[in-house]
């Protein structure tokens, strides 16, 4: 068995190859302008994971954000110049190493993501380094208030959780004087394991409900 087969895919194979469905709605998630951290367990190895009857609710959230244990749920302020850049294929092998040259897939890279945090006081700046220690997870909110997390089933969904981190990439920069020109800055960046958007899953929160607001303690 070759090791693209064991590393990546079901061995033995499924009776027939998968469906492929038809796109008929389109989805672009657009500008992420702000962002929800939450630990990734509220014990041991129990995922913070949020009812998805209740997604679309204020209450529901205020409650994670008014939380004193493990299933805190914290807003950012208003990011910029977020990018997720997709990790690369994850390749091994060439000339000779390899049958014809031709390179072996193992997978990909993370997806790296960077923001900018324009003109935040440095008080907030530290609240934040203190989640390069946490084993966080994230939710991420376009510039319509939508919210994007990761579901159970995108077939039936039931439990609703944000996007696993990858423990110890999370970094904080320091404060950069913008000059002339332009606002002051700090950079923020993180790591999501490859794979991390297959269960991909976008709420549209309640209309008495605005995330892009942010709910604060």
């Amino acid at each position: 068995m070759t090791p693209l087969f064991a590393l990546l895919c079901a061995c033995p194979p499924a009776a027939e190859p998968s469906d492929i469905t038809q796109l008929t709605c389109p989805e672009d998630f657009g500008q992420i302008q702000k962002a929800i951290l939450q630990r990734r367990y509220s014990t041991g190895t129990t995922h913070n994971e949020i009812a998805f009857a209740g997604v679309t609710l204020e209450a529901t959230w205020q409650a994670l954000v008014d939380a004193s244990n493990s299933t805190k749920a914290q807003w950012t302020n208003r990011l910029g110049d977020v990018v997720l850049t997709p990790g690369a294929a994850l390749e091994f092998g060439s000339g000779n190493q390899v049958p014809n040259g031709a390179s072996i897939n193992r997978g990909s890279d993370p997806t790296v993501a960077t923001a900018l945090l324009y003109s935040w006081t440095q008080v907030i700046i530290a609240q934040m380094k203190l989640w390069r220690c946490e084993e966080a997870s994230i939710f991420l909110i376009n510039q319509d208030g939508l919210i994007a997390g990761h579901i159970d089933d995108p077939a039936s969904p039931a439990q609703f959780r944000g996007f696993p981190i990858m423990l110890n990439t999370m970094h904080v920069g320091d404060k950069q004087p913008g000059g002339h020109g332009e606002p002051d800055r700090n950079a923020w960046g993180f790591k999501l394991a490859p794979n991390w958007s297959d269960n991909w899953y976008v709420v549209t929160p309640a209309a008495t409900f605005d995330a892009l607001a942010g709910l604060y303690p």
